[in-house]
């Protein structure tokens, strides 16, 4: 198994490069602005205190000023938008570009906003509404935005019993409700303003930007670990032992909807998450977006370098002794030059030494000759722009000269996520 991966994605077919994502912002990252915005219609940057509309040469002009608050949800429904930062909620008529803070009588402040089929959706009131808090989720008029309850019978509220409500996020069943104290959803029940309760989790999260998703939905709890919600149920992922290294109260979760991968940053790390484990990136992005075949997003790039970086777990063979790591062989596919080193462990560990970083040829040959009891391998390519890795071989000397060859399989999915001493 696998466990030592930097700026390598895990694809279907084996270890792929990551997006390539273009900067078209020189503005200095304040961790986590600025942040780019796709609507339907528009391109938007955001700053701590100011929007902007960007045309096709990425030129800014100036929307609104606005008051600092957390990251914006956007709620697009074509003709109009709505953003909402926790602290100020504005409405965009885009087809005259003419905006407005809302009328908080009609759509009070919430901590965070989203719809679902056409329904506005609302979580933490924190304005004046009918007595409500932040404990409340509340629902407007199908196809308006207001959460005023009238004789459409369409709106309505919930005390959703899971604290202070941080997040609201559309699913394909129902929206679901992240609180300090713990994550619930709901579900339509074929009435129009009537809806059934799932409790999903007893834990919540600790800030807004702790979740991210639609179809399958991530967060992260106080004590590091990841979880995957999906269909109303919740699943743990784990990753506490990495994702401990991040500052909760800095992190961003940025969603790519296309490829399905979670980017989690904060500023001064950074993983990414997908179906088939998690892998660490020298990027840290404030967001993405993908306009017609090209990723676009702000970013502190935080590595030492922008190589790529593979690590095996231990490999002893089973057996208890000192064994010479002879040679490896590479199934590799890339115009970069590749090198392999070993992280040699004796003394039951207590000694670890490196060997010297090696060249392997383009055949994906390398000679070892190094002798140890346990062993890593690490794999560095340097300055690829195409590359597809699906496995490598090790062999190994025995005391009575036969060889040993032990191969991982890349394709196999049997990644656990990890760091590497470079």
């Amino acid at each position: 198994m696998l466990s030592q991966l930097l700026n390598l994605r895990i694809g279907n077919d084996g270890l792929e490069l990551p997006i390539s994502v273009t900067n078209p912002i020189v503005d200095i990252i304040t961790w986590p602005w600025p942040k780019l915005i796709l609507t339907e219609r528009f391109v938007f940057l955001a700053t701590e205190t100011a929007m902007y509309r960007l045309d096709g040469s990425w030129a800014r002009t100036l929307v609104f000023n606005h008051s600092a608050g957390s990251s914006w949800d956007v709620v697009d429904f074509g003709s109009y938008v709505l953003f909402n930062n926790a602290v100020e909620t504005y409405h965009i008529d885009v087809d005259t570009l003419l905006w407005a803070e809302v009328d908080y009588n009609i759509i009070p402040q919430v901590n965070s906003v989203c719809d679902f089929n056409g329904q506005l959706f609302g979580g933490g009131v924190t304005s004046s509404w009918y007595s409500l808090d932040e404990r409340y989720a509340i629902w407007g008029n199908i196809g308006d935005l207001t959460f005023t309850t009238d004789t459409k019978l369409e709106a309505g509220n919930a005390d959703m019993r899971i604290g202070r409500i941080l997040k609201c996020l559309r699913s394909p069943t129902g929206v679901i409700f992240y609180g300090e104290d713990g994550i619930a959803m709901l579900v339509p029940s074929g009435k129009s303003a009537a809806f059934s309760y799932v409790a999903i989790a007893s834990f919540g999260i600790s800030n807004k930007n702790l979740a991210a998703g639609d179809a399958e939905q991530i967060c992260i709890s106080d004590d590091h670990k990841l979880w995957l919600i999906k269909d109303g149920k919740i699943l743990e992922l784990g990753y506490e032992e990495h994702l401990s290294n991040l500052t909760l109260s800095d992190v961003i979760i940025t969603h790519d909807v296309k490829l399905n991968e979670f980017h989690i940053s904060d500023g001064v790390k950074s993983y990414v998450f997908t179906v088939f484990g998690l892998y660490e990136c020298s990027k840290c992005y404030t967001g993405l977006i993908l306009i017609d075949t090209t990723y676009y997003g702000c970013y502190n790039n935080v590595g030492i370098d922008n190589n790529v970086y593979v690590g095996s777990d231990v490999l002893d063979f089973n057996i208890v002794a000192i064994k010479n790591y002879e040679f490896v062989e590479l199934g590799i596919e890339t115009d970069g030059n590749v090198f392999s080193r070993v992280k040699l462990f004796y003394n039951n560990g207590n000694d670890i030494r490196y060997s010297p970083w090696i060249a392997i040829n383009k055949s994906g040959y390398g000679y070892l000759g190094i002798a140890a009891n346990k062993a890593i391998m690490e794999f560095k390519i340097v300055d690829a722009t195409e590359l597809n890795f699906t496995y490598f071989t090790i062999g190994i000397k025995l005391t009575d000269n036969s060889i040993q060859n032990q191969q991982q399989t890349i394709a196999d999915r049997s990644w656990n996520g990890g760091q590497i001493n470079r």
